[in-house]
């Protein structure tokens, strides 16, 4: 799958280096089980680097510094891929938290950086704590409206510990994802009562009703937390990072204003003794007393570390339509899917 999505990248214009880059974090993002991020992007990508639907990709563009500090930089992504604009976020990031020990950068001009763990990895790979939050276009009703205002606004924190994996906490503040909601839509299958509502705000359980036309809305998890929750994300990632906010920033070609803090841990207290804190705390929760029904206590980020495990043994699981859909966005580039598949 890694060298299907390097060859039509590359063949939609992008270098090789950020056809490498974007491939990468969706195929992590199915490997971990969210499929919403993962290859089955690469058609809607591809359509927004040629006809810039619902908004551009300029795929060979550079992102570039429009401030920066010690412990601060403002990265103009430049409508490049979001993942490389990403990345390049998360390297300065932890090259100055080297010496300034608290960092944060923020992107605007950014589109779809995927799914947040895959960064919030590379942080605690390097012993970093880290906090990564973005808005996400206005899918959203806020707590109590009809309508679409606000995004899908995840929030991602990333802790290192010690022999245990480390705990990689992403969610988005919704109930559920337009991925998602992608997915449920070419599987022809019903979503659960309380995710979504119609174009009349009636809840409801057809994905298609979210499609529309006219379109319905996501709505936040957890009624007014996770609506609270969504308005700092959109605060933070959009109007904080002069990304915009809401419709607005969507229709300048920005999907994702991103904010991301790392933290050197041993400003605090020495990396080891920490990570065996950690450690001991993720013991003590695992063997805690389980409720009836329940076989094991997991920590924030095992489920997809599991799925991975899983899936790098036995395959990625891919929907027909979806992969149907991968080969006929390669046909319109011009290459042809029986040698692409038999790379």
């Amino acid at each position: 799958m890694r060298k299907v999505g390097v060859e039509i990248f590359k063949a939609a214009g992008a270098p090789e280096e950020y056809s490498k880059i974007v491939t990468h974090h969706l195929v992590e993002a199915d490997l971990a089980g969210q499929s919403g991020h993962g290859v089955a992007r690469i058609p809607s990508y591809v359509e927004m680097i040629r006809y810039g639907k619902p908004v551009w990709i300029k795929p060979a563009n550079q992102p570039r510094f429009v401030r920066e500090s010690r412990s601060t930089a403002l990265i103009d992504g430049n409508f490049t891929f979001g993942q490389v604009a990403c990345e390049k976020a998360m390297d300065v990031a932890l090259k100055k938290v080297q010496e300034a020990e608290v960092v944060s950068v923020g992107i605007f001009n950014c589109t779809h950086i995927g799914r947040l763990g895959g960064y919030a990895l590379k942080a605690v790979a390097q012993d970093k704590l880290c906090f990564i939050t973005c808005n996400a276009g206005f899918d959203v009703a806020p707590y109590g409206a009809a309508v679409g205002m606000i995004g899908t606004n995840p929030f991602c924190f990333g802790i290192p510990a010690g022999k245990y994996r480390p705990i990689i906490l992403d969610f988005a503040t919704s109930a559920t994802t337009r991925g998602r909601l992608l997915i449920a839509q070419a599987r022809k299958e019903k979503v659960p009562e309380g995710w979504i509502i119609d174009a009349q705000g009636r809840p409801t359980t057809d994905p298609n009703a979210f499609f529309g036309p006219p379109p319905g809305a996501i709505l936040p998890f957890g009624g007014y937390k996770g609506y609270g929750l969504a308005v700092v994300a959109e605060v933070l990632g959009g109007i904080l990072t002069g990304s915009g906010w809401g419709k607005a920033m969507f229709e300048k070609g920005a999907i994702n204003g991103t904010f991301i803090t790392i933290l050197d841990i041993n400003a605090f207290q020495p990396i080891n003794r920490f990570k065996e804190e950690v450690d001991r705390f993720i013991e003590a929760v695992k063997n805690a007393p389980k409720a009836p029904g329940v076989d094991r206590i997991l920590m924030p980020g095992e489920p997809e570390f599991e799925t991975a495990e899983k899936r790098r043994r036995e395959g990625i699981p891919i929907e027909d339509t979806t992969w149907q859909s991968i080969l006929t966005t390669a046909k319109e580039l011009r290459l042809d899917p029986k040698k692409l598949t038999e790379l």
